[in-house]
């Protein structure tokens, strides 16, 4: 049985390793996972730090000590409380020596230290209730943007997935440290060659032999290149987007419950020429026409999806982009319908990361226009043309 020393002398302790029943201690030890339940250490408890060696190195701890006289002891409640497992957390010996030291009792109150439990044990019971089903192959892809370097955390990825999947095995890693900046030619055309050659041998034989059922995509590159990186996936094979948000300095891959929809505005050209089909995505930014008419001439046809109040933040929940993906097929579908077969179409983008990939993932490949995508070059502040998606002589 794990050992009890949470009663002020020996005398204490052993009266309240008999107050705990043999099944409570199973049923404590099966709710935190075996694992420490004091915040942010999780440590197991099953094997000894430094040889491994299996051993219990676990101290059942009362949050009401067992003892009126104890840290945090209550005349009435610490008898009845004594053996109640609600009152009980598993604990390291270092956390426990914390919590029961005098001069710590104000800092680790009652409602701190059940808090502790209640969020440990919550999370233990969602990741075991997760099916076999429910594993998700990590894909992640970073690219500098501009003169930054771009990283992605694994262990945050993984905690993105909870609790509807979990992550199935390694992570697959696409990127490339480029020693090139995106207002650089070459910095493109080495990206997509490094891209298109390593999904074909890290993803694609997994995909055609079945062998992975859902793939989990987290991306943060130069939005051409997320567009890129979708249509290598397409929307055949089963998988999710994500999407970083930041806060308060802080940043998080989980997506957020159920937001209100953005007003999704898809407008046409006024006056359709038949020439040179553009497609203006303003939602994180708003790209204006006479910038795009800089660069192709004041004779092409505009196509436009933009919100209102263009955002950073403008997708942060699924649905609001999944309506992105309906509205943005939509015009895809309308746009080809008015010109020549191989008419190439020229897409400027300003979109959150998860819509650029979910874009590209949109594309079909036998079916829809060629696709020229123009960067923001962050040093001359204008677009620039990148690279080519649903070019069949160039996707290979």
């Amino acid at each position: 049985m794990p050992k009890d020393t949470s009663g002020t002398n020996a005398k204490n302790n052993k009266k309240t390793r008999g107050r705990i029943k043999a099944g409570t201690v199973f049923e404590l030890w099966s709710k935190a996972g075996g694992r420490c339940e004091f915040r942010g250490c999780n440590k197991p408890l099953w094997q000894e730090d430094l040889t491994c060696a299996k051993v219990n190195t676990s101290n059942i701890a009362h949050i009401i000590a067992a003892s009126k006289n104890g840290p945090r002891g209550d005349k009435d409640l610490s008898p009845k409380l004594a053996g109640d497992i609600t009152n009980l957390m598993l604990l390291c010996k270092e956390h426990h020596t914390d919590i029961i030291d005098k001069a710590q009792v104000d800092i680790y109150t009652i409602d701190k230290l059940r808090l502790m439990k209640k969020e440990h044990e919550d999370r233990i019971l969602t990741v075991t209730s997760i099916i076999p089903e429910a594993k998700s192959k990590i894909v992640k892809y970073c690219s500098s943007i501009g003169e930054r370097a771009i990283h992605i955390s694994g262990k945050e990825l993984a905690c993105a997935l909870l609790p509807d999947r979990y992550p199935d095995g390694d992570i697959i890693e696409l990127s490339l440290k480029s020693p090139w900046e995106d207002s650089e030619k070459i910095f493109w055309d080495v990206e997509e060659k490094s891209l298109r050659t390593q999904f074909n041998k890290k993803v694609k034989p997994y995909l055609q032999d079945n062998t992975i059922k859902h793939l989990s995509i987290f991306a943060l590159a130069p939005q051409p290149l997320l567009m890129l990186l979708g249509s290598l996936f397409t929307d055949v094979y089963g998988a999710e987007v994500f999407q970083l948000k930041r806060t308060n300095n802080k940043q998080d891959w989980r997506w957020e419950k159920k937001f209100e929809e953005p007003d999704f505005i898809f407008e046409k050209p006024e006056k359709l020429r038949k020439k040179t089909p553009v497609l203006n995505l303003s939602l994180s930014g708003l790209n204006h026409n006479e910038r795009i008419e800089k660069i192709l001439g004041n004779d092409c046809d505009i196509w436009t999806i933009k919100v209102k109040e263009p955002n950073t933040n403008v997708i942060k929940a699924k649905n609001q982009l999944c309506a992105f993906k309906e509205i943005a097929r939509k015009a895809l579908e309308e746009i080809k319908y008015n010109y020549p077969q191989g008419t190439p179409l020229n897409v400027f983008p300003l979109m959150p990361v998860s819509a650029n990939v979910e874009f590209g993932r949109l594309i079909l490949p036998r079916a829809d226009m060629p696709m020229k995508i123009y960067n923001m070059n962050d040093k001359n502040k204008d677009f620039e043309y990148a690279l080519t998606i649903n070019d069949k002589g160039r996707d290979k």
